[in-house]
């Protein structure tokens, strides 16, 4: 009797603790939904500084080390965004100015070495929201990190602390990836942290997390400095940190604001009609449409790669005197087996 009551409490403390873990998952994810679908309109400045150091691709060939400096002027209303973004690179500045509007990406792309200006059209999908603020701000698109958090099972992880704050730990089975969340119930339960690790090479890894908060207004918060980090095989290899200023949560701002207009003489590449042409007044084309040509997949035979390097996943392949050697070595022994069995023959 004693034994069974003994096992009857713990199967209720283990399903009771199995319960509980499952409600404060739910309690973060509902938590953080609640905060990024309250944010309807968003304005600030940021800069990121990117660190990337000498790597090397999966094509085997090594990458320099790199320093870009960003700076982003952003403003989001109801899913509109307009952005202005500025990189030095090795001395040389780029501008850009994005926008997103009704199903929409435009893009015109400036350089301060050319007078050119390039345009650019994309239907809106959820990869150009890699441009966004949200990224950055550990709230991003709704349809991205929203419906992964609504679709996918969370596992509750326990209580970790982060700069002296618990924080509740959960994580996600991706199938190919684990990620895992850091919610800060202080801070309207926005995400502290995030990690991914890719099954396929446990030897990398992913990090993200906020270093300062702020309070644009009594009681909503926003990331205000943030660090992105990647290693590889216990190595950082690309760091990056991004300061946002001027944070403006759901105040006014105006419908021209969300209007990007290409200027005479640019460049334009319409990736939804597969063309490209030259723009006059009123953005429409000067001159002739010219249609782009179809992409086709090469064949590994047909791809061209430096001496010594593969495609992934791919051998080197054997060198052309190799197989010239094999059919000469062939070929000899042909004509010696041959010239014993004429003289066998004839004898």
């Amino acid at each position: 009797m004693c034994v069974k009551f003994l096992v009857a409490i713990l199967i209720l403390l283990t399903t009771h603790t199995a319960i509980h873990s499952q409600t404060v998952a739910d309690i973060c994810r509902d938590g953080y939904i609640q905060t990024r679908l309250g944010i309807s309109s968003l304005s600030c400045d940021s800069t990121s500084e990117n660190y990337q150091e000498n790597s090397v691709n999966p094509y085997g060939i090594v990458e320099p080390a790199q320093v870009f400096l960003s700076k982003y002027t952003w403003k989001e209303c109801n899913g509109m965004i307009s952005c202005t973004e500025n990189t030095i690179l090795n001395g040389q500045t780029a501008k850009q100015e994005f926008l997103f509007r009704d199903g929409m990406f435009k893009r015109i792309d400036r350089n301060d070495q050319s007078k050119n200006q390039y345009g650019q059209f994309f239907d809106h999908t959820g990869q150009y929201h890699s441009f966004s603020i949200w990224r950055d701000g550990f709230l991003e698109s709704n349809h991205e990190a929203v419906e992964r958090l609504k679709t996918k099972p969370l596992k509750y992880e326990g209580i970790e602390l982060i700069s002296g704050d618990p924080c509740h730990k959960i994580s996600m089975d991706q199938g190919n990836a684990t990620e895992y969340f850091w919610f800060d119930p202080k801070k309207n339960y926005l995400i502290r942290r995030t990690q991914y690790h890719p099954n396929y090479n446990k030897k990398i890894y992913f990090e993200r997390e906020v270093e300062k908060f702020i309070e644009p207004k009594p009681g909503v918060w926003f990331p205000s400095q943030t660090i992105s980090r990647q290693s590889r095989s216990g190595k950082m290899v690309i760091f990056g940190r991004t300061t946002f200023r001027n944070v403006v949560v759901n105040g006014p701002i105006p419908d021209s604001t969300f209007q990007l207009k290409f200027p005479v003489g640019t460049k334009v590449t319409d990736n939804r009609a597969g063309t490209y042409y030259v723009v006059g007044e009123n953005e429409e084309p000067v001159g002739p449409v010219i249609p782009k040509a179809v992409p086709r997949n090469l064949s590994p035979a047909e791809v061209q790669m430096p001496t010594g390097v593969s495609l992934p996943g791919q051998s080197e392949g054997t060198p052309n005197w190799v197989w010239v050697l094999a059919s000469l070595t062939v070929l000899a022994t042909g004509a010696i087996g041959f010239g014993l069995w004429w003289r066998r023959r004839a004898g």
